[in-house]
């Protein structure tokens, strides 16, 4: 209570105890959250046991009183849904013979009606307030043509919306005369620049009827007020200055942590932010958070962010695109949506999936057709259709609704199918959204009869209403409370903080409040010298620390403070929200152990023997009959790079929602076709009939395949493969002419052979599947087969250097050595780098016959690149001629097959990798160990 008496001796609080035994005054305010204030100020100081809050008015609800007082026989005061009815009207005005036409060339420069036009015009309603409140018969002088033409369609624009609201008998407070109650006395705090636009300049007004009175009472204190024709004097409150906003934000909170453990309520502390948005609303939340103090931020959002306005979204999106699988997760973000049927939405999700519905889509009348045809091949189950009919059936019914009544049933409709109502409503924010939201579509019901739609759909128009709608959330109790420095003006707060206070962050506060642009409300008025002592001093009631950082969420503020220099010298750089590594209060000894963890990340301890085993065996990664580790070439390579990649790719972490396979299906489809054409053609045909009946067998080949991949994985990957149609024909003749006189002397040994070779010195057994082999029997060796191993690749192939030996750094980077202790045999050793064709040549080898060549066929670019160049081939690119110089790689094969197979014997699974550059394509990084401390 005493504290709130200290406010009540304030100048505002002493003005309103001196009038309040005057039941005829009223008090109005900048804000609405201001007068609330004030009135619970004087309850709590005891100055009175009640407060009638219809004596306490922010400035918009003030006008409204005084208009809704002129209300008599057909004319009533203008409604949200009536400036958007004028707005649509405006546009059809537009439309109209050119003589009646309403030029808006220069504030609509789109040609094409829209919802958001509407919008546009809706938002310009406070730029007319600005343009009518002009001396009549002034006519500005403009330096740039584009500004004259804009203030004149501005001109026209707010002609047309008086003559819109005379029509229809409708007064809008901001233009309509201002009539107070006979006998009323209003005293008006921090409102002489709104009063004036409105007409009412200087201290009191005397209305000329009924003997009103408005009053400008003077609550700029004498030690706040600020020079106006010189540089601002220092200020006597202090403020501080700051590296980072967050720095400001912390340190902040710091204090309003100590004054509550002084005695202080949250709810007696505000802080006002200047330019607040939802990113420092978001950042205010976490710190508080952090700090365990309750807050609540007053700052709002559209109504379509909401709970409710983001279901009315999600159906929108699905109603332009389909159901794609983007639509079915916005509907599964509203928890209420799918716990109601969590198995049937899974499925959906599932089959969308599967069936490779594009998203984003062309248009929902695609996507509709591919969900048939999933249907019809039986890739989308009956129950998932029947779920997939009745939503899409519920989706149209709102968004193809002819009139608002329609659609107010629509949306009831809706939440009764698919939407646990009673758990939605169970939130108190998300009743109240969806309340605000339904009782929004109820007002334009009442008007329904009156409105022309013009080309608009009601529910486009209903979404775009809500977009400019503005929802704030409940107060919450015995909370600090946060507000924008625009609206917390006159706060009857015991401490407030007002945070970014620099030129940057003041100055759209400081002027005369005007809705236009500021290159148009620089020229249009007189520029109006902001009475900053009354601005400050209606923020300076209680006890108030300003304050400011150089570097703010939006980049640098280079302004310099408002108030002159700093009491004191606040610098701090902006850090992540972590626990450092110096916390105070932890233990030498654990701050030791973690330090040892944290360097000695790169050497884990081997995985238990148990979880190793049990893993190995889930995995098929070991052959326990052989006690030898299994291996194919790709987890080989895997395992060298990073045995943390290997581990992960073997037990499959990857997201399959989140991976794109539209490549490894184009590859499958390119390999099979291929495939497909080489087995229906005859093995010797003549030249002149080889491109007739490549391009039958290309064809045929091509249908079998397209059906077969249609049916696993859905119509949606019909427009890409079809689109290769004609391409790959090309690209695959290319091969076979290749091969077929490349390869004469040798037979084709098949398509995907499999091969498989023990190492039993090395612990390790080796398999894999090689595209294609081309085999002869070399007779002069005792019948030693002969082979030439090809790999199809659909695109890129391994470069020449990575397929030859090289010196490979074996100990690792200087971020992990600092702790680590490095192996005896560290230094360097041989290596390669791709190991798929050494590993198959390997293989046939070990099964006892000669390699004779070994090559990448790029199916795209329709050129070879050989790891070994076979014989007849001696125009292409290799890395090695002959097979005596592949020695050393076949050396260097062995050992990694050794190390590698050691390595998971001992338990290593989850060692990063050495060479950081293996990291880069790395699907596995969320989850690694190393770029855990690396970003720590």
């Amino acid at each position: 209570m005493e504290r709130y008496t200290a406010l009540i001796e304030t100048p505002i609080g002493a003005d309103i105890c001196r009038h309040l035994e005057n039941q005829s005054a009223i008090f109005v305010f900048p804000s609405q959250e201001s007068a609330n204030s004030w009135a619970e100020a004087l309850v709590k100081s005891g100055a009175c046991r009640a407060m009638a809050l219809d004596r306490f008015f922010g400035f918009e609800h003030f006008l409204r009183h005084c208009t809704v007082l002129r209300e008599h026989g057909a004319f009533r005061i203008i409604q949200p849904v009536d400036t958007w009815a004028w707005a649509i009207e405006a546009l059809n005005a537009r439309e109209t013979s050119p003589e009646n036409a309403l030029s808006l060339t220069w504030l609509l420069p789109s040609t094409e009606v829209s919802t958001s036009q509407v919008s546009r015009l809706v938002g310009l309603i406070p730029s007319l307030y600005e343009v009518e409140a002009l001396r009549e018969g002034w006519v500005p002088t403009f330096p740039y043509g584009f500004l004259q033409e804009e203030f004149e369609e501005l001109t026209l624009l707010a002609r047309h919306y008086r003559n819109y609201l005379d029509q229809n008998h409708l007064l809008d407070g901001h233009l309509a005369p201002l009539v107070l109650p006979p006998g009323v006395e209003v005293h008006a705090y921090g409102l002489r620049a709104d009063f004036a636009r409105l007409g009412f300049a200087g201290g009191a007004w005397e209305s000329s009827g009924g003997g009103a009175r408005l009053v400008f009472p003077d609550v700029a204190d004498n030690t706040h007020i600020i020079d106006k024709t010189s540089i601002p004097s220092p200020f006597s409150s202090p403020y501080y200055e700051f590296d980072s906003f967050l720095s400001e934000i912390e340190t902040v909170l710091t204090e309003i942590s100590t004054e509550i453990s002084q005695g202080y309520e949250p709810e007696d502390i505000a802080i006002s932010v200047c330019r607040l948005n939802g990113q420092k609303a978001a950042w205010i939340r976490q710190t508080a958070e952090a700090f365990r103090i309750p807050v609540s931020v007053r700052w709002g959002e559209p109504l379509s962010l909401t709970a409710f306005g983001r279901l009315l979204q999600a159906i929108q999106s699905a109603s332009r695109e389909g159901l794609t699988l983007d639509s079915i997760d916005a509907f599964c973000a509203v928890e209420s949506i799918k716990s109601r049927n969590p198995g049937g939405w899974n499925t959906l999700r599932h089959t969308a999936l599967r069936a490779h519905i594009p998203s984003p889509s062309p248009d929902a009348d695609y996507v509709h057709r591919l969900w048939k045809e999933s249907e019809q091949i039986g890739l989308c189950m009956p129950e998932c259709a029947q779920m997939y009919e009745r939503l899409w059936q519920d989706i149209c019914g709102i968004t193809r609704a002819e009139s608002f009544s329609r659609l107010y049933e629509q949306v009831l409709i809706f939440l009764e199918h698919w939407v646990d109502t009673s758990r939605f409503s169970a939130d108190i924010h998300t009743d109240r959204s969806m309340r605000m939201a339904l009782d929004e579509l109820q007002s334009w019901m009442e008007r329904e009869t009156t409105l022309r739609l013009g080309p608009f759909m009601p529910f486009e128009l209903y979404m775009t209403a809500l977009s400019a709608k503005t929802y704030i959330p409940l107060l919450e109790e015995n909370a600090v409370r946060v507000y924008d420095f625009r609206t917390a003006s006159a706060l009857a707060s015991a401490v407030q903080y007002v945070i970014g206070a620099s030129h940057t962050g003041l100055a759209p506060s400081l002027g005369n409040p005007s809705a236009l642009p500021p290159e148009l409300s620089a020229i249009v008025v007189p520029k109006v010298e902001a009475d900053i002592g009354e601005l400050l001093a209606m923020h300076n009631i209680g006890h108030t620390a300003y304050s400011f950082a150089r570097e703010g969420l939006e980049g640098y503020e280079v302004a310099h403070p408002l108030f002159g220099p700093p009491s004191r010298k606040v610098a701090k750089t902006m850090h992540p929200f972590r626990p450092s590594r110096d916390s105070p209060g932890e233990s030498p000894r654990n701050s030791s152990e973690r330090t040892t963890r944290t360097h000695s990340y790169s050497n884990p301890y081997p995985v238990d023997p148990k979880v190793s085993t049990r893993f190995l065996q889930a995995t098929q990664s070991f052959d326990f009959e052989k006690m030898l580790v299994v291996f194919s070439p790709h987890s080989l390579k895997d395992r060298v790079r990073c045995a943390f990649r290997w581990f992960a790719q073997r037990i499959d972490l990857v997201d399959i929602y989140s991976n794109d396979d539209m490549a490894r299906i184009v590859g499958d489809f390119l390999h099979a076709t291929y495939q497909r054409t080489i087995q229906s053609l005859p093995q010797h045909p003549s030249e002149a009939e080889d491109s007739a009946l490549f391009g039958k067998a290309f064809e045929t080949a091509a249908r079998i395949t397209l059906t077969k991949i249609f049916a696993e994985y859905g119509p949606g990957v019909r427009p890409s493969l079809q689109t290769l149609i004609d391409r790959t024909r090309h690209r695959l003749e290319k091969l076979w002419d290749f091969e077929r006189k490349t390869f004469q002397g040798y037979t084709r040994k098949g398509f995907e052979v499999q091969v498989s070779s023990t190492f039993e010195r090395e612990g390790a057994l080796l398999h894999g599947r090689i595209d294609c082999v081309f085999s002869r029997t070399d007779e002069s060796l005792g019948n030693t087969p002969c082979y030439i191993i090809v790999d199809y690749k659909k695109n890129r192939i391994p470069f020449l250097s990575e397929m030859k030996i090289r010196a490979q750094k074996t100990d690792r980077d200087e971020l992990e050595s600092q702790g680590g202790t490095e192996s005896e045999d560290s230094g360097e050793g041989l290596g390669i780098e791709e190991i798929q064709l050494p590993s198959y040549a390997l293989m046939l080898e070990m099964s006892g016959g000669i390699v004779e060549g070994a090559l990448y066929w790029s199916i795209e670019k329709a050129e070879p690149v050989a790891y070994l160049r076979p014989p007849a081939a001696v125009s292409i690119r290799s890395a090695y001629t002959r097979r005596e110089d592949t020695a050393p790689v076949r050396a260097a094969m062995l050992d990694m097959l050794a190390s590698a197979a050691g390595a998971v014997r001992r338990g290593e699974l989850l060692d990063p990798a050495p060479d950081r550059e293996a990291c880069s394509d790395c699907p596995y990084k969320p989850l690694c160990r190393y770029w855990y401390f690396l970003e720590l």
